[in-house]
C-alpha cells in the first residue's frame, strides 16, 4: 500500500467518524427533547474542528514535515 492510498484511507475513516460523532450527539439530544436546540450546534462544530485539524496534521504527514 502505497502513500496515496494510506492518505486516502485516513481521510475517509476521519469522514466517517465526522459524520458517526454528529449523528451520536444529534440523537443524543433529539432523544432527550433538549428545549434548547442550540446545544446540537455545538458538538457538530467540534466535530467539524476536529475533522480540520486531524485533515491538517495528514497533510503535513503526507508533505514530510
Amino acid at each position: 500500500m502505497n502513500e496515496d492510498e494510506k492518505f486516502q484511507k485516513e481521510e475517509m475513516s476521519m469522514f466517517c467518524m465526522t459524520l458517526v460523532l454528529i449523528s451520536l450527539f444529534s440523537g443524543i439530544f433529539v432523544f432527550l427533547e433538549i428545549e434548547n436546540k442550540w446545544w446540537i450546534v455545538l458538538p457538530i462544530l467540534s466535530a467539524i474542528l476536529f475533522s480540520w485539524k486531524r485533515f491538517k496534521t495528514l497533510e503535513k504527514l503526507k508533505k514530510g514535515e
